[in-house]
This record gives structure tokens, sequence and C-alpha cells, in this order.
């Protein structure tokens, strides 16, 4: 028998051998840094006034509130823009600017620690404590889990817009 016949099954399991050394660990890797680059730049661009959080996620993506009142839930972005977003913006003076404290990637996800501050109509000041979970799929966020004090969101929630907008 030839010698390459008898050493290719050896050569064919050092190959599978080195390319499941190599296998997704860097790729995998790369991915949750990419994902996590991704976070930071749009954390970034929402505290130079520039961009928003929402900019990266995929049409479809839902956003899941987690908490003891009727604002928890999950929602689809048009429902979060129209039953959540619009009426709290409308009480803020100042638009709300995140102090970003931690930002962790873990496989698909990545998990933004963050407090956000703003004036409101009344002149009273907004402080609340916020973590982000984004889940990533093919560079695009499918769904967002939120946890702050939504006993303070919708206490601001109740109080009245401002008039003209």
């Amino acid at each position: 028998m030839n010698r390459a016949v008898r050493t290719a099954p050896l050569l064919v399991v050092v190959l599978c051998w080195i390319l499941v050394c190599l296998r997704v660990a860097p790729a995998t890797e790369a991915a949750h840094v990419s994902n996590r680059e991704i976070v930071i730049d749009a954390f970034e661009r929402w505290v130079e006034g520039t961009g928003t959080p929402f900019e990266f996620l995929a049409d479809d993506a839902t956003w899941t509130i987690l908490g003891p009142t009727p604002t928890a839930g999950t929602y689809s972005l048009k429902r979060l823009r129209e039953e959540i977003l619009s009426p709290f913006q409308a009480r803020l003076a100042t638009p709300l600017v995140p102090v970003v404290r931690a930002i962790h990637a873990d496989g698909d996800t990545v998990i933004v620690l963050f407090e956000g501050t703003a004036r409101l109509v009344d002149g009273e000041r907004y402080v609340n404590s916020y973590a982000w979970f984004f889940r990533f799929e093919r560079g695009q966020v499918r769904a967002v889990t939120a946890v702050l004090d939504l006993t303070a969101f919708d206490r601001v929630v109740g109080r009245t817009p401002r008039t003209g907008s």
C-alpha cells in the first residue's frame, strides 16, 4: 500500500483536531467584542446627543420591561415608542443622559449598567438606575430586557406633560 494512502487517515484526524482547537472560541469572542463595541459606540453617541441605543435594534426587536407595575411587559418597538417612551419624554425638560457604570458581553448578550438623569418639566430631577440586556443575532439586537426602578419611572409618566409638543 502506498505510504500516502496509509497516512491519509492520520492526516484527516490531525486536521480535524486542529480545526476543533481553532474552532469557535476566537470567532465567538470576536463577535462578542464586536457586539460590545456596537453597544459602547451607541451609548457614547447617546451621551454626545448624536444617537441612541435604539438605532441598532432590528425592526422586529422586542423590549421587555421587568417589574411590578403596569408598565412592565413585552413591547414591539412601535408600541414601546408610543406607550412608554413618548409619554416619558413628554415629561422631560432635558434629554435623559446615561452615565455608564459597566458593560459586559456574555455569549450573544451585552449587558449595560447605567444611571440616567434628566430635568423634568416641573423642575424636579429624575435619576434612575438601569440594566439593559441586549440579545444580538447577526449584528442586530433582537430582544432587550430592561430592569429599572419602575415606581420612579411611573411617577414621572404620571406627571403633567409639557404643552406645545
